[in-house]
């Protein structure tokens, strides 16, 4: 409900303070910026979310969630 909604809003900020820092920046960003919204991806599809939150003055932390997979698979470890 609500508390998924401020979620939202509040990771919707970070990225955009992130781009706003990039276009006011002068420096050469490495990348394509295609990052995040893949791992997201990734997450949504293993039952998952990948959440961003501010961390003032420090930075952002990241949060990878991911749901059971379950694998007989000796390739894969979990």
């Amino acid at each position: 409900g609500d508390v998924k909604k401020e979620e939202e809003e509040e990771e919707t900020d970070v990225i955009a303070d992130f781009q706003e820092r990039i276009i006011q920046s002068n420096k050469q960003m490495y990348g394509h910026g295609i990052g995040l919204p893949i791992c997201r991806l990734y997450a949504e599809f293993f039952g998952g979310s990948l959440t961003l939150r501010q961390a003032s003055r420090v930075g952002v932390d990241v949060y990878l969630r991911l749901g059971f997979i379950h694998t007989n698979s000796k390739r894969i470890k979990i």
